[in-house]
Parts: structure tokens; sequence; C-alpha cells
């Protein structure tokens, strides 16, 4: 018995056929790489994507081409080789089938991720209707990340890239789009934004779960699905907006926090691009006394992320309302991390940042702060500083009095004669007085207070410095004498004519100095880079003098032994003698250079 099929049915099979054939064969592009997407300058171009098993693929991008294969797997990739700011350029990938992507610029991309504050629009923000109506920016391209949350890192989501208009900015985030306004004006450069945002969320979402390590929830879950898909993706840097939700939580937030920025820029494979981020902004009513504050913890601990090379902070201690977790002015966040990026990630040399704290050194019964990031000058906004608060050995703070002296700020209260902590704006929603000149607000702090430092670092240091050169001078006086008097009996075979007794002692000089200069060294770095009293540069420690003279005593003896008895080949020892001082004085110049790097504040 025969079956006849349907012509109509015949059809649409054979046309399913053919389609399924097709789609096997096709080259595909993540949702990332797309029309009018930005490419970051000056960074090797990665593409990728799928085809099937085998299938050879070339790419033409402006004057590059390049071809390679899909793996075992189906991923195929490429490099092209970095380029400068430019387009619109097409995009071609050509497999068995080819795809065009139009309208490519080429320029900075910039990450923008976190919670609400990040996803909060531009419909949301103050004068909304006006900011919308002018935001005409051809160059500037737009991209969303689809929500999505995934138990596997993904390699692929949703979205597209937008030119800059009304119609395509009212949805956008606020302060990804004034950042990226702000940039777009002073580099005149084409940027790219990629939005990845999830209200609500704590930090543990985003880490991968090779960071992660514990706290509750779905660690990684918004890492896998909003993050994971972009990471080939070269951008120039991250902007961060996150922290509401781990507020309760501030003691962990260093640490995971921290683990963030490392794990992304592990992943991403770019070294240490810049990581700017933004400070919580004050929220909730104020209070009377100076109060614990879960909000103001957490804010000290973003403080304290600045010690990570290549961060900056965007203080918003100003901006926030007490009644709206969501204040509506975004454009003065993003200005102030424009500002950021403009000094940190291309080096500009502009103030980018207000009053950061640096230290808190007791006077008297006052207690002098010192900032770095004062700019061109320290200013109070209002009739005088307010904001601070000092405590003693009880730990008990009480508002404190507060003035501007030059480029530091004294701080004191009657109450407390002996303060040994200090709090500026320490509060959910704090007053906010101390600013520089540029504008922009010192950073909420918590700092300890040290006894006022005996010597002037830097004068220690130029001691210490003029000690040791004084030891290699001596040094080599008994290293040349001891040459003449080599010289003297190997090529003339005659005594020399000098003091043997003088050469005798110099070298025992030498070495004493040396010794104690060593120590002196080492006393240094301990109170530079350990915190230990300034006292300890002249200070010998027990501990230490024994280990050193365990190794030093015997190579001093043997020394003394070689200057006293120039026999055999006489000329090796005092040249020898020479070399150690050359060692001495590449000592001396490291440490003189780590010291005064670390009292500028590289370190």
């Amino acid at each position: 018995m025969s079956h006849r099929w349907p012509i109509g049915l015949g059809v649409v099979v054979g046309l399913f056929l053919v389609a399924a054939g097709s789609a096997l064969a096709d080259v595909k592009l993540p949702a990332i790489l797309a029309d009018h997407m930005v490419l970051q300058q000056g960074a090797d171009i990665h593409l990728w994507g799928w085809a099937d098993p085998g299938e050879r693929i070339a790419v033409a991008f402006a004057d590059q081409k390049a071809e390679t294969a899909a793996d075992e797997n189906g991923r195929w990739a490429v490099h092209l080789q970095p380029m400068k700011a430019g387009g619109p350029f097409d995009l071609v990938v050509q497999g068995r089938n080819t795809v065009t992507l139009a309208d490519v610029l080429v320029g900075e991309v910039w990450v923008c991720s976190g919670q609400s504050n990040m996803e909060s629009p531009v419909g949301y923000a103050a004068n909304a209707a006006a900011e919308i109506a002018a935001a005409t920016y051809p160059s500037l391209r737009l991209f969303t990340v689809e929500k999505r949350a995934a138990d596997e890192p993904l390699d692929s989501t949703s979205g597209q890239w937008v030119e800059c208009r009304p119609k395509t900015v009212a949805g956008f985030s606020a302060v990804a789009y004034f950042f990226g306004r702000d940039l777009v004006k002073a580099r005149g450069a084409p940027v790219g934004l990629i939005v990845s945002t999830w209200g609500g969320t704590s930090i543990e979402a985003w880490m991968s779960r090779v960071t992660f390590q514990s706290a509750p929830g779905r660690p990684a879950s918004l890492y896998n699905g909003m993050i994971a898909p972009i990471l080939p993706y070269r951008i120039r840097g991250v902007l961060w907006y996150q922290g509401e939700s781990n507020v309760d939580r501030p003691d962990e937030y260093l640490d995971l926090f921290s683990a963030l920025i490392s794990g992304w820029r592990a992943d991403w494979g770019q070294g240490d691009f810049p990581f700017l981020f933004v400070q919580l902004a004050n929220y909730l009513p104020g209070g009377v006394e100076p109060p614990d504050s879960h909000w103001a913890s957490l804010r000290e601990v973003q403080r304290r992320t600045l010690a990570i090379p290549r961060t900056a902070m965007a203080v918003a201690i100003d901006l926030g309302e007490a009644d709206n977790i969501h204040p509506k002015n975004k454009q003065d966040v993003g200005r102030r991390l424009a500002l950021a990026a403009r000094a940190v990630a291309y080096g500009e040399p502009i103030e980018y940042s207000g009053p950061i704290v640096q230290s808190a050194v007791l006077e008297g019964g006052r207690v002098r702060l010192s900032f770095d990031h004062v700019g061109s000058g320290l200013v109070a906004r209002g009739d005088k500083l307010i904001g601070f608060a000092v405590a003693g050995d009880d730990g008990t703070f009480v508002w404190a009095d507060a003035r501007i002296d030059g480029d530091s700020v004294l701080v004191w209260s009657d109450a407390v004669p002996k303060p040994r902590a200090v709090r500026y704006a320490w509060a959910d929603n704090p007053d906010a007085s101390l600013y520089n000149r540029e504008g922009l607000p010192a950073s909420p702090f918590h700092v300890e207070v040290r006894a006022p430092a005996l010597f002037d670092p830097t004068l220690a240091v130029w001691l210490h410095a003029a000690w040791m050169l004084l030891a290699v001078a001596v040094g080599t006086v008994a290293g040349y004498l001891g040459l003449v008097r080599a010289t003297q009996r190997e090529a003339l075979r005659v005594p020399g004519r000098f003091n043997l007794r003088l050469h005798k002692w110099t070298g025992i000089a030498f070495y004493a100095m040396l010794y104690l200069g060593i120590l002196g060294g080492f006393s240094m770095v301990q109170f530079f880079f350990g915190g230990a009293d300034p006292v300890g540069f002249w200070l010998w420690h027990k501990r230490l003098a024994i280990l050193i003279g365990l190794i030093y005593v015997p190579a001093a003896w043997l020394g003394l032994d070689l200057l006293r008895r120039p026999a055999g080949p006489a000329r090796a020892r005092p040249i020898a003698h020479l070399v150690l001082n050359f060692t001495a004085c590449t000592l001396i110049a490291a440490q003189i250079a780590l010291a005064l790097l670390k009292i500028r504040g590289v370190f």
C-alpha cells in the first residue's frame, strides 16, 4: 500500500527542512555585538560568536581582516588590532552566511552596574522633561542588559545598542546617562554605556561563585545572568552604585566589595581597569545626638575601599533626600563620576574628589585632621563647620567644634580633653559642611587619633640618609687606603706611605656605622609601613638587632680581617670593600625613595 503526502504538507515540510539546515549553518553573534555599538579604543578588539563546528569565519572591520574556524562546540573568536576613536564603520562577519553590523563606532566603553539607584531612569530624575528633550548625542550609545538570574554563567544576553536621543534615553539609567553625557563633552570621543542593574539586589548576587566564598541568598545569580555574557567585551572601566541592600551588614562589605572588584578585573582580563563607585547618599531623618549608624558604617567601608589601586569614589552625602531612597539629583552623581573618570582613567590634571581624611593627630586637647583632595582649599558650607564629633577613652561621641586651619581642620570639645577618635557626618542623614573650593563635599569618616610625631617624617628620612651616606664615605676612605697599600705592595714592592692605624680604624668605623644605619633603616620601614612610633627610627629593637647581628658580625669580622692583613691577591679585598659601599648606596637610595613616596601618599 503506498502513501502520498498532501502537496501542501510536503511543501511546508520541505521549507522547514531547508530553513532548519540554513539555521544550523548561520553565523551568529551575541546581542552585545550589534548595530550602533561602540568598541573600546586602544584595546584589542575581541569579537566572538557561534557557527557550525569547523566552519571558517572571516571578519572585516575598517581596514582590518581576520580569519578563524569554529571549535568543536561551534564557538569562534577573533582579535583585531587596537584602533583610535572614530567611525562609523561597518563590521562584516562571513561564514556560510554574512552578517553586517552598521554604524559601529570606536571610543570609550563603560559598564554601569549595581542596584536601584544605578537603575533609576532619566525619566525619574530631577528636571526630567528638559533633560530628555535635550538628550541628542549621536556619539553616545546605550545598551541595557536584560534582567536575568542564572545558576550557571550564560554566554549571551538580550538587548540592543541605540543612539542617545530623547525617545531612547527616558528609560535609561540616569546616573549612566549623565556620566556619559559629561564624558562625551569633555573627551570628544564616542562613548558606549552598558547598563547591567537590578534594584534591591545585594552585592553577593553580582559576584562569581569563584570569587564568592560565604552570606545568604543566591550568590552569583546576577553575575551569571548579566555580567558573564558581556565579559569578553573590551571596556575602559566600571561604574558601581550599590550598597543599600547590604547596609545592615556593613562589617562584611569591605571584604565583599574588594573581592568583587578584584574578581571582575581578573575575569575581564584587562588588568586593573578603573573602578569608580558612588558612596551611599544621605537618607532617613536626622538625629539630635551623635548616633551609631549602619548607613554611616557602610559609607566608611566604601571610603576604605579607596585603598585599592585605580578606584575612585563619588561622594553623594549632600545629594540625598530624607524620605526618598532614590534621590532625584542624579546629575551631580554622574558629573562627579565623570570627573573621577577624567582623572583616574584619562590622566587629566583636575581635582575629582572632595576632601578624604588621611590622619588625625593630637595637638594638646585638639585634633588636627589632614586631608587628600583639598583642591584649591577647604571651605565650609554655611556659617561654620558642623557635623564633627569626638570620643575619649570611654568611646562615647559628643558633638565637637571645628575650624579650618589652612589645608587641615582642627577639632575639639571641652567635654573630651583627650580625644581618641573623630567622626564627621556620621549618621543616616548627617549635616555635611566641609567642601573643597571646587564644590566637592568631604567624605564622611571615622578615624582614630594618634599621638603627635616626635620627628617630622621627611626630616627623619633625610637624617637617616645623611647618616648612611657618611658611613659610606668613611668606608670609601678605608677601601681607598687599602687599595693604595695593595697597589704599592704588589706593583712597587715597597711599604705604603700612609697610616695603617688610620686604615684599620676607618674600616671599623664604617662597619659600625653601617650596622647602626641598617637598624635605622629597618626601623624606618617598620614605621612607614607598619605604623610604629617614629621614635623607632633611633631605637634599637632587640630581636632585630640579634637577627642582624647573627649575619652581620661574622661578615664584619671577616671584612676587618681582610683590611688588617692584605696578603695574597691584595687588590681584590679593598675592591670588594668598595663594592660593599656601592651596595650600601643602592640600599640608601631605595629606602629614601620608598619613604618619600609613602610620605606623599603614593602607598
